[in-house]
């Protein structure tokens, strides 16, 4: 009698010796998690047994059987044979769906990211459209090695764009082992590969557009400060606090206190999938890990909130205009006109955020301060990501001139 490697491995895992027993053993287990795929009820009616398989209306069909026992031999070829045909496009899905619908793992926001890098990755990338078209259980590392290899290649990612892809596919993988459609050790593969470091774009950024020079600064938020309208208090809070724009889009009265201001929620957009159309809501929580957090204001920021709770008045969020809160991609145009106003080339909300950091180290504030300041769970986050210089020329000059003076 012939036994299958899959069976013999079983053997090896339980100390099973006698082939009878393997085989019946294994076929029992093999059995067995087939079953477990059924999430429909079954039931008994009539001397009869029942149940239904499909998803859908269209694709949905009652299945009768004069026993369980018949009942489930059917449900065991039915679900062989489905596994043995699906294709990482109903993986992926599968598995993202559980993970949001079903068990409330990602937020909606979250769930949208992984579509987005899917489409990305796998669906509009010519590289995957043969793995694409492979049933899951015959995609080998092999596969995988030249996929992940032409993928950087030819879509000149970077290291952090290789990140997105390489999330959802040990996500997909992991989810897969686990379901028994795949023999292939995802973070094993992943970490064994040699990806040279000059296989990845290299992204170049201009340091310049990174941070608000001080000089910038100091002229954005003296305009800020000047015309004070709720648009331009709500740009200068930023810029002495170091918020997230989604941070300070949802901000309510009750959360300023005497001398700090506490974090508790944050802007989200989602993909309504009815009409296709982005919309933003509020999160009941913070962005990140960190949670919430209380951001220490010094008393010029205190002067900054007195004067936004005085517009704001009996509003439910601090910044709203004509009724309505103003969301994120509003504070954005409003930054972007500011800047005109005062000749500043562009930038975004998120370089106020790493002004305020590099401000913080550069003012030798303690570590431990700086991450609950940011709502970073490392410093190294801080100093890797939000740490520019922001001295003009003639000060980088002076200090070097200072320095190495003899």
């Amino acid at each position: 009698m012939r036994i299958s490697n899959e069976a013999l491995q079983y053997a090896l895992e339980n100390n099973i010796i006698d082939s009878d027993l393997i085989s019946q053993a294994y076929e029992m287990k093999k059995r067995e998690e087939m079953l477990a795929l059924h999430t429909n009820s079954i039931w008994e009616k009539d001397g009869k047994w029942y149940t239904h398989v499909g998803k859908g209306r269209g694709n949905r069909k009652q299945v009768r059987r004069s026993s369980r026992e018949k009942l489930e031999d059917f449900l065991f070829d039915y679900y062989e044979q489905l596994t043995r045909e699906q294709k990482i496009d109903e993986i992926f899905e599968t598995w993202v769906c559980r993970k949001y619908y079903e068990y409330s793992e990602i937020t909606k926001q979250s769930y949208d990211h992984y579509w987005n890098d899917y489409r990305r990755f796998f669906k509009n990338n010519p590289a995957a459209q043969e793995i694409r078209g492979l049933p899951f259980h015959e995609i080998t590392e092999d596969d995988l090695d030249v996929l992940i290899r032409k993928t950087i290649a030819d879509m000149k990612l970077t290291r952090k764009t290789y990140s997105s892809m390489k999330t959802v596919l040990i996500g997909i993988f992991k989810f897969a082992k686990r379901a028994k459609l795949t023999e292939v050790s995802i973070t094993h593969f992943i970490s064994d590969m040699d990806i040279s470091k000059k296989a990845f774009t290299q992204r170049n950024r201009d340091k310049e557009k990174e941070i608000f020079t001080q000089d910038e600064t100091a002229t954005i938020t003296d305009f800020l400060r000047k015309r004070g309208t709720i648009r331009d208090l709500a740009l200068l809070l930023c810029f002495e606090t170091g918020m997230r724009i989604g941070e300070i889009a949802t901000l309510k009265p009750e959360d300023i206190r005497k001398n700090y201001i506490r974090v508790c929620r944050t802007e989200v957009k989602y993909l309504d999938e009815t009409t296709g159309k982005n919309f933003a809501t509020v999160q009941e929580m913070p962005k990140t890990e960190a949670g919430y957090r209380d951001v220490f204001i010094s008393k010029q920021t205190q002067e900054t909130v007195e004067a936004i709770m005085k517009i704001a008045g009996d509003n439910e969020y601090l910044f709203m205009y004509g009724g309505q809160r103003i969301k994120e991609h509003a504070h954005r145009k409003h930054l972007y006109s500011v800047c005109d106003a005062v000749g500043i080339s562009h930038k975004s909300p998120h370089k106020i955020r790493k002004t305020y950091g590099t401000m913080l180290i550069d003012g030798g504030v303690d570590e431990s301060i700086i991450m609950e300041q940011m709502g970073h769970k490392d410093i190294m986050t801080t100093k890797k990501y939000y740490y520019f210089s922001n001295k003009s020329d003639e000060k980088k000059y002076e200090q070097i001139e200072k320095a190495v003076s003899i």
